[in-house]
């Protein structure tokens, strides 16, 4: 770790952990009022409605912009840094940046005011609800899972996890919805992810929310695990050393949202054939050109990737194919599609 960089100003009620290069960011909480009032779904509406007629202009406009102003950008904003991929050496948007678009103005703080501002935009609040409703059917699964097995040990895999911000909020929901559901229970969460940077600020992440935050006293084990989603034996491995524990998986913002057709397949394929059923997984994919938000196609072009648009219809399909079933979608997010699935 290099010169750690403390939080001068942390606001009450919050954890805090060091990312790799010692700069100290609050955890994500989507129960803490600054979270839940950073979502306004009403003025979301008008936002998108006010900016779709300007968005071609502005992402030709960014695009135009000097090199010497982006890097001044991705040095000073980690949402900047993120889309314009130049903190990473993967084709993703790092979990960090998309963390911060999660946390809101209002839990960034007063610093960094170029991701403050980043987060005040509509597709951050898109995020910022992607996160909150995926770790709610993550949080419904885990608490149907456990009720109906009565087994001790929960091992959570989350593909392409990130700063697995949904496997942490689901058992905050859980903790405070449930309060004896999940201690006695030990817990071990695994991050499967191609990228280091995100997955280590998940696991000192976990580490604050266990020592005074919202999940103290319980048994969390929280480790990465180098994965590429297009070869399945380390997931394979994985399944079969917890073959005797109860097991859901989640991916945000990732397997659904940017891997092919067939990659999804083989995954959910994997998953059946090494789980006891019945086997939950939730996740997020965005929709389909017709029903997305008219932002989403100019929000693209200012970055170096583009995400896959399978939709509604896209989901179905994949799901049928790889023998799996839609348990419960969500379509209220103008962007995102949030979805659970059940095999067995």
């Amino acid at each position: 770790m290099k010169k750690l960089r403390t939080e001068k100003n942390k606001i009450p009620g919050v954890c805090y952990a060091f990312t790799w290069d010692g700069i100290e960011l609050p955890v994500l909480d989507i129960t803490h009022p600054l979270f839940i009032s950073s979502i306004d779904e009403g003025k979301l509406e008008g936002m998108i409605t006010r900016i779709a007629p300007e968005a071609r202009k502005r992402a030709e406009s960014f695009n135009r912009m000097p090199l010497l102003i982006k890097r001044f950008l991705s040095k000073n904003s980690f949402i900047m840094a993120g889309m314009l991929g130049t903190k990473t050496d993967n084709e993703y948007v790092s979990g960090l940046s998309t963390m911060m678009m999660k946390l809101g103005p209002g839990l960034i703080g007063k610093g960094k005011v170029l991701d403050r501002l980043g987060a005040k935009t509509s597709g951050a609040i898109m995020v910022r609800m992607r996160a909150r409703d995926t770790a709610s059917f993550l949080a419904d699964s885990i608490r149907t899972a456990l009720k109906n097995s009565g087994r001790k040990e929960l091992c959570l895999v989350n593909i392409g996890g990130g700063t697995a911000t949904d496997s942490l909020n689901a058992l905050i929901l859980l903790a405070k919805s449930d309060p004896g559901l999940i201690p006695g229970i030990k817990i071990e969460l695994n991050i499967l992810d191609v990228d280091d940077y995100g997955p280590l600020f998940a696991i000192r992440s976990v580490e604050a929310l266990m020592s005074g935050g919202p999940l103290k006293g319980m048994d969390i084990t929280c480790r990465h695990i180098l994965f590429d989603w297009r070869e399945t034996s380390v997931l394979s491995a994985l399944l079969t050393k917890r073959a005797d524990w109860l097991t859901l998986f989640s991916s945000e913002g990732g397997l659904f949202e940017y891997a092919e057709e067939d990659d999804i397949i083989n995954v959910l394929r994997t998953i059946a054939e090494n789980v006891n059923s019945p086997a939950y997984i939730s996740g997020s994919l965005i929709k389909d050109p017709v029903n997305v938000d008219p932002v989403y196609s100019e929000t693209v072009e200012i970055m170096p990737f583009k995400p896959k648009q399978y939709g509604i219809d896209g989901l179905k399909r994949i799901a049928e194919i790889s023998g799996w079933k839609i348990n419960a979608t969500s379509d209220k997010n103008p962007r995102y599609l949030i979805f659970s699935l059940v095999h067995g």
